[in-house]
């Protein structure tokens, strides 16, 4: 299938939908009084930002720019994709499928909440798979920019186009790829710019499958009939090295969501076009994919539109601010990023901290550290640090004098550490 022959009003639809979904999480949590972008990530960029966010937000209000941004960037995304596939498939109803279930996919869509990294790992990926599926040299340059947001990742797939030039004897390609390489290795020489460590490569299945709550991870459905597509590849070796590869490195995952879309389509695709011996088996198959597929993403939404920050996180901090509030603050981890962004100080979180009952080893460490408040929300006394409400830090905070509470709110709670200054 040429490209040109993509229904280009299929294409509108599909990126429409796309828009109104990854819309609907910044929507409805405004609509509920809470800061339009959930979790970390997105805090963390704009706390430090790039030098190309630095100047988009030098003349874009970060609030248009953290929803925009992202929104367009998944939209590119999708059209590189689909001109990548399109002359991979064998129907074009294969080809909206893979759109359809990527978009759907949760970690497609948590990626293009907010600002973060690895939405562009994805966007120029896809782009240097494109290019380098059209046979132009073009496709160094977003191996250079990739080179930038993960170091590790734009040299194995540069090691790659080396490996595939020599095996298809474009000897000239393969030079060149190689001179590329050895460019990037001493770059990575002279520069801050590293790669990761072994022991930070992680195998585990909270980091690996979205059912386990991994952040970008794989969904069910993608494993299934991803795997059920692969099975009927003839060429599936490089596929498959990346599927590998992505178990142990994060942004190698990110194209993997990409890859296993599409071997998800064409599973998809077979079994619709499958004679089954019965209909209505046929039938509740599919439907049973389409229910799997439709649960996981809703169920993503109301988590993700539910997650903190909450208008109780901002009321908080805005009191802090107000009060002139000079030391670090203590709290979770997964609202450090966003208390450095409300208030300006310095947030850390220590599980070492939250579980001591020694008070002269607070005392030391807090005041080593400068941190002069406590933040506590309702997720953090439901389970999400302690079990009961006398547990470690908490019983300090409790019948200790030093510690005072200065702030409450139905979800957030703020003491104050009195002798921080000593």
């Amino acid at each position: 299938m040429h490209p040109k022959n993509i229904n280009k009003t299929y294409l509108a639809v599909i990126l429409f939908a796309a828009a109104l979904l990854l819309l609907s999480v910044p929507i409805v949590r405004v609509t509920q009084g809470n800061p339009a972008i959930p979790g970390s990530e997105h805090y963390e960029q704009v706390n430090q930002p790039s030098v190309l966010l630095s100047f988009l937000l030098g003349f874009i209000p970060q609030t248009i720019l953290s929803i925009s941004l992202p929104l367009l960037v998944a939209l590119a995304s999708l059209i590189i994709f689909a001109s990548l596939i399109s002359r991979h498939v064998t129907h074009e109803n294969q080809l909206y499928y893979a759109l359809i279930i990527l978009v759907t996919t949760p970690s497609f869509i948590g990626l293009h909440i907010g600002l973060n990294n690895y939405q562009f790992v994805l966007f120029f990926g896809l782009l240097f798979a494109l290019l380098y599926d059209r046979g132009t040299k073009w496709y160094f340059l977003p191996l250079s920019i990739l080179y930038l947001l993960s170091p590790l990742l734009s040299v194995v797939l540069t090691l790659g186009v080396i490996i595939l030039s020599s095996v298809k004897e474009k000897g000239r390609e393969s030079l060149t790829a190689l001179f590329f390489l050895v460019g990037l290795l001493i770059i990575s020489s002279v520069t801050s710019l590293s790669f990761p460590t072994f022991s930070s490569l992680g195998l585990t299945v909270d980091q690996i499958f979205s059912f386990f709550n991994a952040q970008y991870g794989y969904s069910l459905f993608l494993l299934v009939l991803g795997f059920g597509g692969l099975f009927f590849e003839k060429k599936r070796t490089i596929p498959l090295l990346i599927f590998l590869a992505s178990l142990f490195f994060e942004p190698f995952r990110i194209l993997g969501l990409a890859l296993l879309s599409f071997y998800a389509a064409k599973s998809f695709f077979k079994l619709q076009e499958r004679e089954w011996t019965i209909t209505f088996i046929g039938n509740l198959t599919l439907l049973l994919f389409v229910c799997i597929l439709l649960f996981s993403t809703s169920t993503f939404l109301k988590e993700t539109i539910q997650s903190s920050p909450h208008q109780g996180h901002v009321d908080a901090l805005i009191y802090l601010e107000e009060n002139g509030a000079q030391a670090r603050v203590l709290s979770d981890e997964k609202l450090t990023s966003f208390i450095t962004f409300m208030t300006g100080q310095e947030a850390l979180s220590n599980n070492n901290y939250f579980y001591s009952q020694n008070y002269r080893y607070i005392d030391d460490r807090f005041k080593r550290e400068d941190i002069g408040y406590i933040l506590i929300d309702t997720s953090m006394l439901n389970g999400g640090i302690w079990q009961h409400d006398e547990e470690g830090l908490l019983f300090l905070l409790k019948y200790n004098d030093n510690f005072k509470k200065i702030y409450e709110n139905d979800e957030v709670q703020i003491y104050y550490f009195a002798p921080w200054r000593e």
